[in-house]
């Protein structure tokens, strides 16, 4: 009988230690409300272009089809370049399930192109003329199309503008294909400024002195380029017109003459200067 009680007892003692543990851990619990919201993600344009199709009759040679190919070749990495698009491949493998001697927009949007680039292309005389038109995958209705011709030495600046015409005319913004860099590039034991396309493409020397020329920097107007060189000895300010690379000093000041600047409106020149005990950015006509 006394063991009963026991156990009876326990019991109790279990379920009243529960009860208050249950009580205890409500009063700490928030009730909160609150609304979550949808992240805003961007997502690129997804855009493909066929390859560069040859519209005359006339013979082309094995050069000019080589052309043709870089021709597609070049925009798309252009509109790859760009974060506003995502291009699209053709898939050879969609294309012999679907059993496809061409794609067609229905095609295209099975694969998951917005927006389709055609290229046409003739040879006149010297000269290249690529025709492209965009199409709207999804209503196949086409948006824009417009030619363009040059000599065909210049075939890449021409892919270049058509690339920066689509972008304008699906975006509204400028692009940047025409974009030219400088650099200075290691020659040996000397560093001399180059000129290059945005990606690399047409490289050619600014300078050619022997020395070390360092820290480009484009004026505003685009027709000139200063940067430091040793080719007098010490570090001085110099300015590289780039309609003949002619080079002229505009700063030979004592001290370290380096990384030099143009104002906006092109009319002042800075250069950090570094003496003993001083240091600043004057400024002297550009």
């Amino acid at each position: 009988m006394k063991n009963k009680i026991r156990i009876s007892i326990v019991f109790l003692s279990l379920v009243i230690c529960s009860c208050v543990v249950q009580a205890q851990s409500g009063l700490n619990i928030r009730d909160v409300h609150g609304r979550l919201k949808e992240k805003s993600t961007f997502e690129p344009t997804r855009i493909s272009v066929e390859d560069v199709r040859h519209v005359s009759a006339d013979f082309i040679s094995y050069a000019d089809t080589v052309v043709l190919r870089n021709s597609a070749i070049i925009l798309r990495k252009d509109l790859d370049f760009s974060p506003y698009f995502e291009l699209v491949p053709l898939d050879s493998f969609f294309m012999k399930h679907m059993e496809l001697r061409e794609m067609s927009l229905l095609a295209w949007q099975r694969l998951g192109s917005q927006y389709l680039v055609k290229l046409e292309a003739e040879f006149p005389r010297e000269d290249i003329r690529i025709k492209y038109r965009l199409y709207n995958v999804e209503t196949g209705r086409e948006i824009k199309s417009k030619g363009f011709k040059t000599k065909i030495d210049d075939y890449r600046a021409l892919v270049h503008t058509i690339a920066n015409d689509i972008v304008k005319t699906l975006t509204g913004d400028d692009g940047i294909y025409m974009t030219r860099i400088v650099y200075a590039k290691l020659t040996d034991s000397t560093k001399e400024l180059y000129m290059a396309d945005y990606d690399g493409y047409n490289e050619h020397p600014l300078t050619n002195n022997n020395s070390i020329n360092i820290s480009p920097s484009a004026g505003p107007d685009g027709k000139y380029i200063y940067f430091t060189s040793y080719m007098d000895g010490e570090p001085k300010l110099y300015r590289l017109a780039l309609k003949d690379n002619s080079v002229k000093l505009i700063s030979g000041q004592p001290g370290i003459n380096a990384a030099p600047a143009v104002s906006p409106d092109g009319k002042k020149a800075y250069r950090a200067e570094c003496r003993q005990g001083q240091s600043g950015l004057p400024a002297f006509p550009a």
